[in-house]
């Protein structure tokens, strides 16, 4: 077997990747240590940018909105990005985006006079008939 067809073996043995932003905390023991800000979502696994740098190896416990608590392992881990392997399977369609209901609505729209449209355009220095 030459290199590109374990390369594309290996491709096609990969779960197929969700990409979103969404956020998630992280908890060693039962105690949150962290916040992970997921970049993408598999079936096995998840990627994204953690609020401080972790250690390959680190088995964790990440917590997603409309799936639950999942343990986890840091597969791999650079600066604040890291990869988890979940230790069970789920649905990355279940994971559960913002509730549209709880989004806060600007107040009256009413903006400040100086940020409203300009009504006069009549170049100053020009005269006008």
């Amino acid at each position: 077997m030459t290199f590109q067809e374990r390369l594309v073996g290996a491709r096609e043995a990969r779960d197929d990747r969700k990409s979103l932003l969404a956020k998630a905390p992280l908890f060693q023991d039962g105690v949150e240590i962290a916040s992970l800000r997921i970049r993408n979502l598999s079936a096995f696994g998840v990627g994204g940018v953690t609020s401080i740098p972790l250690e390959k190896g680190m088995v964790l416990t990440v917590r997603l909105q409309g799936i639950g608590d999942i343990p986890a392992r840091v597969a791999w881990a650079r600066g604040d990005k890291a990869g988890f392997q979940l230790r069970q399977r789920i649905e990355a369609e279940a994971l559960k985006l913002s509730d549209l209901a709880s989004v806060k609505l600007p107040g009256s729209g009413k903006v400040p006079a100086r940020f409203e449209p300009v009504k006069d355009h009549k170049r100053p220095g020009f005269k006008h008939s």
